[in-house]
């Protein structure tokens, strides 16, 4: 971004030329050229830490830049215009935290004045973090530039941007119950770019990547990498309006992604974007999942997230868990090669999980967890109900494509490409659940019915029917309680989960064809 202040008669223009004054503070250096019209006067960009003072010819200083920055001065039509170019001198930032000689530094990012120092990385960032304007409604930056070694969290306030340009390592042994970035019942706040790396080797205890927790709200975590964490990479925990954006998530201890929801309601929980490669190093039993959103206690503690456009792999157990997470959309996900299935929900209602692919989630010895796509119950007599699975392409599972269990109920499966999975490819329990136009399901095609004693009473299955009854001796063919026929030889068609009745003195044959 270029910036242009027209300035007249504040520098004393002689010759064709111009006669400029200026003062380098300690250790810092600065070039002049003279090139036509312009004259180009830059920082040295090895020098850190102290500003450039232009000064006119009385002495009195009219501009200040800090290192690496560049003024081009105009001198044409008897103005004196400068143009700025940015690089790290006029910083868009209100700190930086920079590292030199075994020191670490912190610069006001206006002045470029030297406000705190040390040797203990945390202590001089969680130092500048407390420094912030007080009770500010507007946030703040601050940048850390270069790489450092943390041997305490880093807490953040309200109104605060975190601009990680290096990598934060955990010192090793950091100790339990920690988390490298902790946000504490805050609002307003980003964290963005750069490596956070957990060290998970060098530590005796599992922390968190991230942690936000106690009813944070306004909260965005973009385009950071985080590598080697000991339990979860991102942990949200009884917060709202959390946007996850754009991250990498490699060796992870736990679960990657985590929302959940008890003490409060946590709504609109984002993961967007996000890649997540291996999981469950920890080896936590059951906390091994790529992303994992789970309302404590009450059901729906946790609801109304987006689960959009992640790619997971190599996810130890499950690659997506919606657990009493209602009105949570899972869209547009791929989940490859993982241990378990590709996507559970547990008595979650009113979701919709559309357009993912799931390929190959299939490690679990087990041979209980090797599905596509679960709906169940989790032991909640709630139970799933009013799901909508769509659009999505399941392959090469040894388990079902997608499966019902337990009181699952009122899912709609449509439009779903199924194939090289077990058989049945997909299966159902729920009495109103509805599938049709799946492609390696759809059309089942026909079979026998075996006919029972007279009336005769058959419901469809999930899918819509078209009964054949031929022969025998048929008084009475009715449909949901209406008589529709009173003879044999008759097609009736049948939506999912109608009834029809067949009362005959000499039985019939029924053959169903199944879209």
């Amino acid at each position: 971004m270029k910036n242009y202040f027209g300035i007249r008669k504040l520098i004393i223009i002689s010759f064709v030329g111009i006669l400029i004054l200026f003062s380098l503070s300690p250790l810092a250096q600065a070039s002049l050229s003279l090139a036509n019209q312009f004259i180009s006067l830059t920082m040295d960009s090895g020098q850190t830490r102290n500003p450039l003072e232009i000064k006119n010819s009385s002495g009195a200083p009219f501009f200040t830049i800090t290192p690496n920055f560049t003024l081009i001065i105009n001198k044409s039509d008897g103005n004196i215009g400068l143009q700025l170019e940015s690089g790290s001198g006029f910083e868009d930032a209100n700190y930086i935290v920079f590292s030199d000689g075994g020191n670490i530094y912190a610069k006001n990012g206006t002045t470029g004045a030297i406000v705190a120092n040390g040797t203990n990385a945390s202590n001089v960032i969680q130092g500048i973090l407390f420094n912030l304007t007080k009770d500010r409604t507007w946030k703040e930056r601050v940048v850390l530039r270069g790489n450092f070694t943390l041997t305490t969290p880093l807490n953040i306030s309200n109104y605060t941007i975190l601009d990680i340009q290096g990598i934060l390592f955990a010192t090793p042994n950091m100790g339990s119950g920690n988390s490298l970035i902790q946000l504490n019942n805050v609002t307003d706040v980003e964290i963005i770019n750069g490596v956070i790396n957990g060290t998970r080797r060098d530590q005796t205890n599992n922390n968190h990547g991230i942690l936000i927790t106690a009813n944070s709200t306004r909260i965005k975590v973009q385009n950071v990498l985080l590598l080697d964490i000991g339990l979860y990479g991102i942990y949200t925990y009884d917060s709202s309006d959390v946007d996850i954006l754009y991250n990498r998530l490699i060796n992870i201890g736990g679960h990657g992604i985590v929302g959940e929801g008890a003490g409060y309601n946590a709504i609109n929980v984002n993961a967007i974007g996000n890649s997540i490669d291996t999981t469950g190093l920890a080896g936590s039993n059951g906390n091994q999942n790529g992303i994992h959103y789970e309302s404590g206690g009450t059901t729906g503690k946790l609801a109304s997230g987006h689960i959009s456009n992640n790619y997971l792999i190599r996810i130890n157990k499950t690659g997506i868990v919606l657990s009493k997470a209602n009105r949570t959309q899972v869209i547009g996900n791929t989940v490859i090669g993982g241990g378990q299935e590709g996507i559970v929900l547990i008595a979650v209602e009113n979701g919709i999980v559309s357009k993912n692919i799931l390929d190959n989630n299939d490690g679990d010895a087990n041979g209980g967890y090797q599905n596509g796509i679960r709906i169940d119950d989790g032991g909640q007599a709630s139970g799933s109900k009013y799901n909508l699975i769509d659009g999505n392409i399941i392959f090469n599972h040894s388990g079902q494509a997608i499966v019902e269990k337990g009181n699952a109920n009122f899912t709609i499966i449509v439009n779903n490409i199924v194939y090289n999975n077990g058989n049945p490819l997909i299966a159902t329990v729920g009495n109103l659940t509805k599938v049709f136009n799946n492609p390696g399901y759809n059309p089942v095609g026909q079979s026998s019915i075996t006919v029972g004693s007279s009336p005769f009473t058959y419901t469809a299955s999930a899918s819509t029917e078209n009964i054949y009854i031929s022969g025998g001796v048929v008084t009475v063919i009715a449909k949901i309680g209406t008589t529709i026929f009173q003879n044999t030889n008759h097609t009736v068609r049948l939506q999912p989960n109608e009834t029809m009745t067949v009362t005959y003195s000499s039985a019939p044959t029924m053959i169903k064809d199944v879209d």
